[in-house]
């Protein structure tokens, strides 16, 4: 017999507060399964927790913390994304919970149409034969088991589907949000920032710098210094060195 019979996963927040994560939907009884959650919440939550524990249930419904991942605060990483990058992955999120929509309601009739099935064969329990009351009672909890598993299933699922409803009704610019348009909102080619190569006739369009011929210096001073912070004189060409400090 195995040591634990299901496994959970439990956090402690930079706050202190503790809590153990939802699991509703997956096979806890599945070692790879919360494995797998494990170390996706090793990601998620990086931002947000001190500890991971990694928890074993036994039987008897005692637990035993197998091991625990301290996460040390790295600052925020996030911020040096690049924006296409970000862009791409909201345009996937979107783009996924309208892929949920159909998935859940999908999922919700295939496990309607096994919960019946399983029904039917406790309907027929009576007419099956067994050894003893011992193998009967065994084959009703496995069928109980079944049963329970695909209910919890099932629930999971309309709990999803509850939400992408309702956030569905929430208002963007007085309209209901669309997940599809949102995703090619999102879906853009990566974007660079269109720069001007810089010459002397980029520079005085930007007002960064020029030079100008002295004809009637005081007047043209008192004209350049409305555009410019700085206006230097040079005598030895003659001209004036106009330009503005770099922001």
């Amino acid at each position: 017999m195995r040591k634990y019979e299901k496994y959970s996963i439990m956090v402690e927040y930079l706050n202190g507060e503790k809590e153990n994560i939802n699991l509703l939907g997956i096979n806890t009884g599945s070692f790879k399964n919360i494995l797998s959650v494990y170390h996706r919440i090793k990601k998620t939550y990086a931002e947000k927790v001190k500890t991971i524990d990694f928890v074993g249930v036994s039987s008897d419904g005692s637990i035993q913390v197998m091991w625990t991942k301290e996460i040390k605060p790295q600052g925020r990483q996030d911020l040096k994304q690049d924006i296409n990058d970000i862009m791409a992955n909201m345009s996937k999120e979107m783009l996924l919970i309208k892929n949920k929509n159909f998935y859940s309601f999908n999922m919700i009739d295939a496990l309607t149409k096994k919960e019946n099935i399983i029904l039917h064969e406790i309907e027929d329990i009576h007419n099956l034969k067994f050894k003893n009351e011992l193998d009967k009672n065994n084959e009703k909890i496995r069928l109980f088991n079944k049963l329970e598993d695909i209910r919890i299933e099932k629930r999971w699922h309309k709990d999803q589907l509850f939400l992408i409803n309702k956030l569905s009704t929430e208002k963007i610019g007085g309209e209901n949000i669309n997940f599809t348009h949102l995703s090619n909102v999102f879906k853009v080619k990566h974007i660079k920032p269109i720069m001007k190569p810089l010459n002397m006739k980029v520079a005085k369009e930007l007002k960064l710098y020029e030079e100008v011929v002295i004809k009637d210096q005081e007047k043209q001073i008192l004209h350049l210094q409305k555009s410019y912070s700085r206006v230097v004189i040079n005598p030895v060409e003659n001209k004036l060195i106009c330009y503005n400090k770099a922001k």
